[in-house]
């Protein structure tokens, strides 16, 4: 807690309750075959951090350009983990493509 009594700024990517709720019920809605590839039935965790990795492109990883927002999806037996998409779950909105931006710009 700070000095207000406030407790402290959440990052970015930390999913609030209600956010680990609504990714909770979007996976029951579209996972269907809920197994472990490593071991068979186990009961998934959502995550509290969103994630990213870095894009690749012709044998070079590119830091700090555009990213895929993905939500952590861990077995709770073996750690075995799953990125899902944060953007078609419904927690971060989609961004415009760069196209669709400069022409915005271009329009003004």
């Amino acid at each position: 807690m700070t000095e207000a009594n406030t407790p402290p700024p959440r990052p970015s990517n930390q999913l609030t309750p209600a956010q680990i709720d609504q990714a909770s019920q979007w996976l029951r809605e579209h996972w269907k075959a809920l197994i472990c590839p490593f071991h068979g039935p186990t009961n998934w965790q959502v995550q509290q951090y969103l994630t990213s990795t870095p894009l690749y492109a012709s044998g070079v990883t590119i830091l700090g350009g555009p990213a895929y927002p993905f939500l952590v999806v861990m077995c709770s037996i073996c750690g075995y983990t799953v990125f899902v998409n944060a953007i078609v779950v419904g927690l971060v909105p989609s961004a415009p493509l760069a196209s669709e931006s400069n022409e915005k710009e271009a329009a003004v």
